[in-house]
């Protein structure tokens, strides 16, 4: 690096930049380029929690004690640091003279004040040490609910569909992120799997032994582009409390590749860090047992429409709720949304230009559905109207108990099938019959079956065609 200050006259003046040889300017302390030789970061916003990692080989706990309160260590306070996640509890370092590993991850409250070593957000955070120029592979755990916190580990914004799996598999390729704006989590896939530096992720493990985070994951100012992309698309949902503001989201992935059972892109939701939290989500059933989900992935090609149960959790948090779509993308105008209210019976149109108000009085509820459809004609045609090919409506009512209707229309006289799957894609039930071009009406009783996610497949002579319930009992 070369500096050349414009030194003019008998006395040295103090300049605020210096030019290079080609007569760019940049800031004295900075490289050539304007990157600083410390990687380094801001925070703002208020005080709370936030998931970092480190941007070097090792970093000094110390050096964040710097700029902010590290406390728990022989003081009498409560931690305010932990280094990571052992499946059961948040586990804490043993000493301010410990580091912290590239590639993992570590969460940190930040204190708004001035009080004992804190400061006044924001603040900005720097880092000593080297800045990984190679892969950088992290050891995963198994253990408890088999998550793990891991980090962004490059001093530049990754493309997090870019890393590899090794030595296994994981439960989920979804990476979640927690976002203190709304004190919740976020999928890696809402924000296009572009991860910034200093951030940490949550991921949830299966068999895998480690992962690697190649050098070239490494992305330049969030603009980047995959190799042999599959044809995928997904929609945002958000649900915010209007007075604090606290919200959730919830994603639907669509792809060639997704089914309507568990696959990597399908991922659960985790508690949040705050006592005051809103959660919106749809349920499903992983290993016989019922879950919820923050992303589900979804077949793209699924018969003309179809409805998911929703559910809302609130705590310390008021009564009124906005519901919108915040990112649509992938997805054709043919694919339209509605929210269901089933104790009103009201059906409204979801988008991104009006949000929906809602008024949700209990802790849970599960009073929602999204209906999800292919086509903005959502009449029914009557047997006098004979359509093309073999059309597979929503079941009615869903969720269902014990008893739901199926619909669908077939183009000509045809041998029908009708099948029914549990989530671990086993046949519980099946019906056949002789029908007639038009439409038809197939009523399901649920009686002898536990609650849970339920898949109902419809053949005929022109093919066949899916849908999803859910026995609510």
């Amino acid at each position: 690096i070369t500096l050349n200050p414009d030194i003019t006259g008998s006395t040295l003046v103090a300049h605020s930049t210096a030019d290079t040889d080609d007569g760019s300017l940049f800031s004295p302390g900075t490289k050539i380029n304007g990157e600083p030789f410390l990687p380094f970061i801001q925070i703002d916003g208020d005080a709370g929690w936030r998931m970092m990692s480190s941007p070097t080989q090792k970093l000094p706990i110390s050096d964040l004690s710097s700029f902010t309160a590290i406390q728990g260590f022989g003081d009498g306070f409560q931690k305010n640091i932990y280094s990571s996640w052992d499946g059961t509890d948040w586990v804490s370092p043993n000493s301010l003279n410990d580091s912290l590993t590239n590639g993992k991850g570590y969460i940190l409250y930040l204190f708004d004040n001035n009080n004992a070593g804190s400061s006044q957000l924001p603040i900005i955070l720097s880092a000593s040490g080297t800045v990984p120029t190679t892969d950088v592979t992290v050891d995963l755990h198994t253990n408890g609910d088999k998550w793990n916190l891991i980090g962004n580990p490059f001093y530049s914004a990754i493309d997090f569909g870019s890393i590899s799996v090794n030595g296994g598999t994981l439960e989920s390729a979804v990476g979640q992120v927690y976002n203190p704006v709304n004190d919740n989590y976020i999928t890696t896939t809402s924000v296009g799997d572009s991860i910034s530096s200093w951030q940490g992720i949550m991921v949830e493990n299966s068999t895998a032994a480690s992962i690697t985070f190649p050098i070239s994951s490494k992305i330049d100012n969030g603009t980047f582009y995959k190799n042999n992309a599959e044809l995928s698309s997904y929609v945002v949902f958000s649900l915010v409390e209007e007075n604090q503001k606290i919200g959730d989201e919830l994603v639907l992935y669509f792809s060639e590749n997704s089914s309507f059972l568990w696959d990597s892109k399908d991922a659960i939701q985790l508690p949040p860090l705050s006592n005051s939290f809103v959660q919106i989500s749809t349920s499903t059933t992983r290993d016989s047992k019922e879950i919820s989900q923050t992303q589900l992935s979804l077949p793209i090609e699924f018969g003309n429409s179809f409805e998911l149960p929703i559910r809302i959790r609130r705590q310390n948090v008021g009564s009124n709720f906005t519901l919108k779509i915040i990112k649509k993308v992938g997805l054709s105008e043919n694919f339209s949304f509605h929210l269901n209210d089933l104790e009103n019976q009201t059906h409204k149109i979801l988008n991104s230009r009006n949000p929906l108000y809602l008024s949700i009085s209990d802790s849970l509820s599960s009073n929602f559905s999204i209906g999800i459809s292919k086509s903005v004609n959502t009449s029914v045609p009557n047997n006098s109207d004979i359509p093309n090919e073999l059309i597979v409506y929503q079941n009615y009512p869903n969720p269902f108990n014990p008893e739901t209707t199926i619909q669908y229309s077939i183009p000509q006289n045809s041998n029908v099938s009708i099948q029914i799957y549990n989530v671990k894609a086993s046949l519980v039930s099946e019906f056949n019959d002789y029908k007639s071009a038009g439409t038809h009406n197939f009523k399901f009783d649920g009686s002898g079956l536990s609650s849970g996610v339920y898949f109902y497949k419809i053949s005929a002579l022109s093919g066949f065609k899916t849908g999803r319930m859910v026995l609510l009992k």
